[in-house]
C-alpha cells in the first residue's frame, strides 16, 4: 500500500505564505507554486494566533482531510491533478502537494466536454468519491481535451465527509451526513442547463427555471424531461439520469 508523503514547514514558511499573494484561492485555503516543477501547493486558512480551543477545532477537522489525501493517494486516480504529499506544522495538516499538468479553464463546456466529464464522474463514483461540487470553476480540460476535476481535498472519500458543503449541496446531505452519486448528478445536470440552455444563469436562476416548469422546447426526449421534473424535488433526488444521455439528437 502507498503511504502519502509528508513535508514539516516551520512557523516561519507558514507564515512567509500568508505574505504571499495568490490568484487562486477558495472558502478553505489558497494555491501556490510547488516546491517541485509540476506541481502546485495548497495552504489551508490556518488560524495563526488563535485561541488552544480555534487551533483544536481546526486541527480536528483536518484529520478528515489527512486521512482523506491518504485515500486519494493510495488509488492512484486517474486524473491528472493527484495528491503527492501532505504538508504539516508541529504534526498537523496544514495543506498538500498536487500535480500541476498543463491544464486550463475551458473557453466553453461543449457537449463532447460534457460526455467526457460523465466518464470521469462515473470513474469517481466506482472509485467510492463523490465530488459534490461539479460547477464551472471545478471544471478543467487538459491538452487532449479531456475532463479534469479540481476541488480534490473537499470531496467525499470512502468514509471521509465532504468538509464544506456549498448551500446547495445541503438539500441532497442524507441524515448520515454523507452524500451519494445523485448529488453529482444533480450539479453535473445544472451545469448542463447552464451551458446549452439557460446561457449565463446562476444554479439559482436555474433551479427557478426548473421549479416553475419553464422547460426548454425540442432539447430533452421524454426521459429527459422526466428528470427535469425529478430535479424540481432536488431534497428527494434519486435514480438520478444524466442529461447528456436525454438530449434530442439533432438531423444532420
Amino acid at each position: 500500500m502507498r503511504t502519502l508523503p509528508d513535508i514539516e514547514i516551520s512557523k516561519d514558511e507558514l507564515v512567509k505564505y500568508w505574505n504571499s499573494q495568490s490568484d487562486l484561492y477558495g472558502a478553505e485555503g489558497m494555491i501556490f507554486p510547488g516546491s517541485q516543477q509540476g506541481e502546485a501547493r495548497k495552504i489551508f486558512y490556518y488560524p495563526l494566533g488563535a485561541s488552544p480551543k480555534k487551533l483544536r477545532e481546526f486541527n480536528n477537522d483536518m484529520e478528515n482531510k489527512k486521512k482523506k489525501l491518504a485515500y486519494l493517494y493510495q488509488k492512484d486516480l486517474d486524473n491528472d491533478i493527484v495528491p503527492t504529499a501532505s504538508i504539516s506544522y508541529k504534526g498537523f495538516l496544514v495543506g498538500y502537494d498536487m500535480t500541476s499538468p498543463n491544464v486550463f479553464l475551458p473557453n466553453e463546456i461543449t457537449i463532447e466536454l460534457l460526455k467526457d466529464l460523465k466518464k470521469r464522474l462515473t470513474y469517481f463514483h466506482e472509485q467510492g468519491i463523490v465530488h459534490g461540487d461539479i460547477k464551472l470553476g471545478n471544471v478543467l480540460m487538459n491538452k487532449k481535451g479531456e475532463a479534469v476535476l479540481c476541488d480534490l481535498d473537499n470531496m467525499q472519500v470512502n468514509d471521509c465527509k465532504i468538509d464544506y458543503y456549498n448551500y446547495l449541496l445541503g438539500e441532497l446531505v442524507h441524515d448520515n451526513e454523507y452524500v451519494d452519486r445523485n448529488a453529482d448528478i444533480y450539479f453535473y445536470n445544472l451545469l448542463l442547463l447552464q451551458q446549452l440552455v439557460y446561457k449565463d444563469k446562476e444554479y439559482d436562476d436555474i433551479i427557478d427555471e426548473i421549479l416553475y416548469g419553464h422547460f426548454p422546447d425540442n432539447v430533452f426526449n421524454e426521459d429527459g424531461i422526466d428528470e427535469l421534473y425529478k430535479m424540481q424535488k432536488n431534497y428527494a433526488y434519486k435514480n438520478g439520469k444524466y442529461l447528456i444521455d436525454t438530449l434530442v439528437k439533432r438531423k444532420k
